[in-house]
């Protein structure tokens, strides 16, 4: 499967601590890999929606562009529970390498 860009919003203190060590490791807001299992992805046109009802009005938050490019294999696009809206979830810690940008953002 070829993908295009994918795309992680998250806060910047965990970003840092991704430069530090090497990986990304945090699902979403508040939530630990080893509870999760995977990171949390989000298509284009998906992240502003996750956004807006996750992070907004949060002060220090980044997006994060990915290159899928070698985690094709550890991708999974799955519906979230409740919805019938496909995100793609990482099973695997992301590393900093397949970062292309990180911006800060404000929701």
């Amino acid at each position: 499967m070829v993908m295009n860009k994918l795309y992680h919003i998250g806060l910047k203190k965990d970003w840092e601590k991704a430069l530090a060590t090497g990986h990304y490791e945090t699902p979403t807001l508040d939530k630990k890999f080893e509870d999760v299992g995977y990171i949390h992805l989000s298509f284009k046109d998906q992240f502003p929606l996750v956004g807006n009802h996750i992070y907004k009005g949060m002060d220090n938050v980044v997006l994060l562009e990915i290159d899928p490019k070698n985690l094709e294999s550890k991708i999974k696009i799955e519906a979230i529970e409740g919805s019938d809206l496909k995100f793609p979830h990482l099973y695997a810690k992301l590393p900093v390498t397949n970062v292309i940008k990180a911006s800060d953002i404000k929701f």
